[in-house]
């Protein structure tokens, strides 16, 4: 697969191989984790996208129908005369109060306006004055042509939701929509490069050798626009690790909850309703899913090969009690591990659980951060070892030359060589755009750019202790 990114972040214009492991290195400040940012949220779009987008979709509708219902001359009938009348078991009265049935499909909250609109039917003007007389109508419903005006308008509005149901039943305006919340919840409202004026045009274009698939957004109209089908269905799960501090937390199982869960209180359209979470708490629930498919992603040999990798620098089971994760063998909380432990704690408990497999993405934002050289030789050939064994897909940033050099040693250890890229982000003329340079067959100058900084410091260093020594 192949990612181009044109004005995203502070990326002019760039295209990188994900096939296997990828790897991108570069100085602070230029644009490495974007390309995980943004492969995070096309790929968590398609995430379980049947269950996420009908629920949206359902949520959605039903705010709209509320909405309509409670605009309408049907909430000042139930304000004004529910009491006297059996009116709290008609549909009417549930659209209203938002007390919907819980829907398990599309077709199921169709129906249900349907039988709204039928309601309506029912509700004319001369059964309601005789039950209840003029004290239900105002002056602006004073006559039956005026009444009946209003509930044609009504059912008109019910039929448009209806449309709108049957325009996101095959969830591609869903997803393209959910992408596009994503990418503005990654970067913060600021997707395009925000100090490159002329920036109002970004796109991301994944393409192989079967698909294609590009998203175009004008940053300037808030307007995106797409060609091809996101039909890369092979990865179907992605975990993007930046900081293993996220196991210190409490699990946050309230953040399940539709209301904390990227919901708006006001619905204006499809997008308000999409539910999204950043790639921190995706990972927190990915880390506490407890279930038993391994065996039916990954065959045990495989999967005990790499657990008996890990399990030779970190040996703990992790089980979670009392929404924390703690160590099966003394109950010691993952807080109190050492930072460098954190990480193979993660990649133990993501693979105990079926979250890496054939069909995940990995991304990883400085893994060896807080590592030990012999620990960070230890990571590279166990990340390695999960692109050549369980053929995941990994893509990682390092500001390491120990890291980066013991990633290359194992993936010709382990025959992996061509499916590794390797990536140096390099600043254009402008001074703040970077674009990544593939650096297959150009190693040497990867590695004489981290040495810069140990050969200038080492020079300082002499001339401090020795300059007078060496006149």
């Amino acid at each position: 697969m192949q990612v181009q990114i044109k004005n995203i972040g502070i990326i002019n214009d760039s295209k990188i191989d994900v096939n296997g492991l990828t790897i991108v290195t570069g100085k602070n400040n230029s644009g490495k984790t974007t390309l995980g940012k943004i492969l995070y949220s096309l790929f968590y779009s398609k995430e379980k996208l049947f269950e996420t987008a009908t629920e949206d979709i359902i949520y959605y509708v039903e705010e709209k129908l509320s909405e309509v219902i409670r605009n309408s001359v049907v909430a000042m009938l139930i304000r004004k005369a529910y009491r006297k009348d059996n009116f709290e078991k008609d549909i009417l009265y549930t659209a209203y109060r938002g007390q919907l049935p819980k829907f398990e499909s599309l077709d199921e909250i169709q129906n249900y306006i349907l039988c709204v609109c039928e309601e309506l039917d029912n509700l004319t003007f001369s059964t309601i004055k005789e039950k209840y007389g003029n004290v239900v109508f105002s002056q602006q419903y004073k006559d039956e042509k005026q009444f009946k005006s209003e509930i044609d308008r009504i059912k008109t509005e019910c039929k448009g939701i209806i449309t709108e149901i049957e325009k996101l039943s095959d969830f591609n305006l869903y997803e393209t929509s959910k992408i596009y919340k994503m990418l503005k919840r990654e970067f913060n409202e600021q997707i395009s490069p925000v100090r490159k004026s002329n920036a109002f045009l970004s796109y991301i274009s994944l393409e192989d050798e079967n698909d294609f698939f590009k998203i175009e957004i004008d940053n300037k109209k808030k307007d995106i626009n797409v060609d091809g089908f996101f039909t890369f269905n092979n990865l179907t799960n992605v975990v993007f690790i930046d900081d293993t501090t996220v196991i210190d937390s409490v699990v946050p199982y309230a953040f399940r909850y539709k209301k904390y869960n990227g919901h708006y209180n006001v619905i204006q359209g499809i997008e308000d309703a999409i539910s999204v979470i950043d790639h921190k708490y995706s990972l927190i629930y990915k880390l506490s899913e407890n279930n038993s498919i391994v065996k039916s992603i990954i065959d045990s040999d495989a999967y005990d090969f790499i657990n008996n990798e890990i399990s030779s620098v970190f040996e703990e089971e992790i089980i979670l009690k009392e929404n924390k994760f703690i160590c099966a063998s003394d109950g010691l909380t993952l807080s109190n591990l050492a930072t460098g432990s954190k990480m193979f704690a993660i990649l133990k408990m993501l693979l105990s659980n079926g979250n890496l497999n054939s069909k995940t993405l990995l991304i990883l934002d400085e893994p060896e951060a807080h590592l030990h050289p012999e620990w960070q030789n230890k990571l590279a050939e166990i990340i390695v070892l999960l692109v050549k064994v369980l053929n995941i897909n990994v893509v990682i940033t390092s500001h390491s030359s120990n890291f980066v050099l013991a990633l290359q040693t194992y993936s010709i250890k382990h025959q992996i060589e061509d499916k590794t890229n390797f990536y140096l982000t390099t600043k254009n003329d402008d001074e703040y755009t970077v674009d990544y340079q593939k650096m297959n067959s150009k190693l040497n100058d990867v590695y004489v750019e981290f040495a810069k900084p140990f050969s200038e410091i080492k020079a300082k260093f002499d001339a401090l202790r020795f300059g007078d020594e060496n006149g």
